[in-house]
């Protein structure tokens, strides 16, 4: 089996020299459908919303002018926007990553 183009892979069979398959047809004879997905990007996003989560915890648990001017405080309303970003970016990473569907 060696690569080719991207959407290609060639088989050799017995006698037949070297045969083109769509990979979605390949592996529609196996029995089961690849939807194709991003991995590096669902890594990615998984781990933008997981450092926005734990920022957020940060900004809801302690008394810190991290990032924002002015007196050490509970910085709530920007927690809850981490939270929401957070969310978007775990959701988005689900649907992102490359899944197989019997």
């Amino acid at each position: 089996m060696t690569a080719g183009p991207s959407s290609v892979i060639r088989f050799p069979f017995q006698g037949q020299g070297i045969a083109l398959i769509d990979r979605m047809t390949y592996s529609s004879y196996r029995g089961e459908h690849i939807m194709r997905g991003n991995s590096a990007l669902a890594f990615l996003l998984g781990i933008i919303g997981v450092v926005c989560l734990v920022v957020a915890i940060i900004y809801f648990t302690l008394k810190t002018n991290l990032l924002a001017s002015g007196h050490p405080i509970r910085h709530t309303d920007r927690a809850v926007v981490l939270i929401i970003v957070a969310v978007v970016c775990l959701v988005a990473a689900y649907f992102a990553r490359p899944r197989r569907v019997a």
